[in-house]
């Protein structure tokens, strides 16, 4: 059973910091349960590979795996291809991780899950129950700074794959908690253990 436990998911935008705040939690001892690894598996399972081989027309596949590469290109910037493919994989992703949460025996577990905002209505309708979340926010000057740097490109292509994604800021009102990375990683941490104190 899970409702005696308390299911932190954390979240951000690209180039915020939750990889990091994940890190940091991580180092705290607490477990943290890693939707994109459960979502790479879910692909490698042969019903999953034959519904994606079957849903969308083209090569995907290199060496009878689905390639990720590929599979991203045909449902970046395509809604109905996104949609598409969410519907084959999120039962399987979410089915996994309420096993993994059931299975655990912690009293507080931290989700990592990175489009959580932008999936929300439809995660709850997968009986994941959440507690809190907490969004690792960053401002978008800094934001556009650290992409520039982490993904070594220039200022018009960042601000474009910032752009892509739902605004951090419009994830704001849906989040319980707002930790700002705006600083160093001691004030990220500093923020964290702030929070977890208050639990």
């Amino acid at each position: 059973m899970t409702q005696n436990k308390t299911i932190i998911a954390i979240t951000g935008s690209i180039a915020t910091g939750k990889s990091q705040a994940v890190n940091i939690v991580r180092e705290l001892g607490y477990k943290v349960i890693d939707s994109d690894k459960i979502a790479h598996k879910i692909l490698e399972r042969e019903n999953i590979i034959d519904k994606i081989r079957n849903s969308f027309n083209g090569d995907i596949l290199t060496e009878k795996k689905i390639d990720r590469s590929k599979l991203g290109k045909i449902v970046f910037g395509n809604r109905e291809n996104l949609k598409k493919l969410n519907s084959i994989t999120h039962p399987a992703i979410f089915e996994a991780i309420n096993l993994k949460v059931k299975e655990l025996d912690e009293k507080l577990i931290f989700l990592d899950i990175p489009l959580l905002i932008e999936e929300l209505d439809k995660i709850m309708g997968y009986d994941l129950k959440i507690n809190s979340i907490w969004l690792i926010y960053t401002k978008r000057e800094i934001q556009i700074e650290r992409l520039m740097n982490r993904d070594k490109i220039n200022r018009e292509y960042a601000i474009k794959k910032i752009n892509s994604q739902m605004p951090v800021e419009d994830k704001i009102k849906f989040a319980d908690v707002v930790i700002e990375n705006n600083g160093s990683v001691d004030d990220l941490k500093r923020q964290i253990l702030f929070q977890l104190k208050k639990l």
